[in-house]
């Protein structure tokens, strides 16, 4: 089926490819025909897959069951999003504007799903020590490659938006945002592991790292996400419909989303504010004196944080413990850490929302 749907097209475009006094009265019959557009659009999708698989093959390999699984989900939650969006949203009345934008999505769904991938397979690679620099090399090489497919996206955005309106250009705009952000992410997120890859002894530095560019691209996707439906809710006037139950639904699961993550940038400040003031850094000679491990990482230490109990471990893994417990991870001794009922109150929370907002 996939082999007949890439040379059917081919049969009719014949006398196109030929030339001759007739070619542009054949090409233009062809196009106004909606059943021979829809081939071209299938040929299209078969395509992509061709491609994708010849990504998988090259790239990744045999993929794991948790990897198509996120594919799986991811792919199916897109379909019926952007289905709203065409026929709830946007309510387009013509062959040529659906045939365009299921273009667009086709090219969309092909990079958020290469994007997740990538994603998963670096969660994958990055908890193995034993993983060739070719793995990563070839993940991140892919990486680029479609960070430089989004820029191609932009340019579309303009020359589309350009003809068809800024309602137009807003709405393809937030979703090549989304999509390069993501991407984005991922690089950032490689950039950090090569480079703690590359550093001699522990970089006690990652963590910080890790943490603020989760923060700020994780709230920049939420934003966008965010103005993108309330963009879809205002321009469709659809305040009664099934398609305003679904944004509204969403809306509700992203503001959510936006709060709980401020919220736990707030813990995660106390946090280091009270790691700061109350442990102090351990001194070469206590280091020397008990010349021992992380209890946290298993890692050696060449500088950490003193428990009033009097035991060491390095700062990143103290404050990661910290955020989700206020006592010494060896003894177990409470470490009365103030502001910690507040603590305990936003986790409480955030696991309420986990309950109450539905998944995406």
């Amino acid at each position: 089926f996939l082999w007949l749907s890439l040379f059917s097209p081919l049969l009719h475009l014949g006398p196109v490819l030929a030339g001759g006094p007739r070619a542009r009265d054949v090409a233009q019959y062809l196009l106004s025909d909606s059943l021979f557009v829809w081939v071209l659009v299938n040929t299209a999708c078969c395509v992509l897959m061709l491609v994708a698989k010849l990504i998988q093959c090259i790239v990744f390999g045999p993929l794991r069951v948790s990897e198509r699984q996120h594919l799986k989900d991811k792919f199916w939650n897109f379909i019926f999003y952007k289905f709203i969006f065409i026929f709830g949203v946007l309510n387009v009345q013509t062959v040529e504007e659906v045939v365009m934008w299921c273009l667009w999505f086709a090219g969309l769904v092909f990079l958020h799903l290469m994007v997740q991938l990538c994603k998963d397979r670096f969660e994958y690679l990055s908890f193995s020590p034993t993983t060739p620099m070719s793995s990563h090399g070839r993940v991140l090489s892919l990486l680029i490659a479609m960070l430089l497919s989004c820029c191609g996206l932009a340019v579309v955005c303009c020359v589309t938006g350009y003809t068809h309106g800024m309602h137009t250009l807003a709405f393809m705009a937030a979703e090549s945002l989304l999509v390069t952000v993501r991407t984005a992410h991922v690089i950032l997120r490689y950039v950090i592991h090569l480079w703690d890859l590359n550093h001699e002894g522990t970089w006690e530095g990652k963590g910080t790292y890790v943490y603020y560019t989760d923060f700020v691209m994780e709230l920049t996707l939420l934003s966008l996400d965010l103005m993108h439906h309330i963009h879809m809710l205002l321009f469709g006037n659809i305040w009664l419909s099934m398609a305003s139950l679904v944004i509204f639904m969403q809306l509700r699961y992203l503001f959510h989303e936006v709060q709980r993550r401020i919220r736990r940038h707030k813990n995660y400040l106390r946090v280091v504010g009270n790691m700061e003031a109350r442990f102090a850094v351990a001194t070469p000679e206590e280091l020397a004196v008990n010349n021992d491990d992380c209890a946290i990482c298993w890692d050696s230490m060449q500088a950490a944080r003193k428990l009033p109990c009097g035991h060491l471990f390095h700062n990143s893994c103290l404050r990661s413990w910290l955020e989700q417990d206020t006592s010494c991870p060896t003894c177990r001794m409470s470490l009365n850490i103030a502001d910690s009922n507040r603590v305990r109150e936003d986790q409480q929370g955030d696991n309420l929302d986990e309950i109450l907002v539905p998944g995406q």
